[in-house]
């Protein structure tokens, strides 16, 4: 999934719904393209989801 900026180029994100605040935010792919980071706004908790061969097509995940 891709969000369109001004220039026509799409983001890859990724949605994640934090549990511990019952937050949902999305996560852009960082510009090396091999990973998704991202933090819960009100807690600081961190997740991280790795970009490889053997993935998932899932685009929305629970952080627990």
């Amino acid at each position: 999934m891709a969000e369109k900026n001004g220039q026509g180029q799409g983001r890859d994100f990724v949605g994640i719904h934090f549990t511990c605040c019952n937050v949902y935010i999305r996560v852009y792919k960082s510009k090396q393209g091999d990973r998704y980071v991202g933090f819960c706004p009100k807690c600081g908790k961190k997740v991280k989801l790795v970009v490889g061969s053997d993935g998932v097509n899932d685009r929305f995940f629970t952080a627990r």
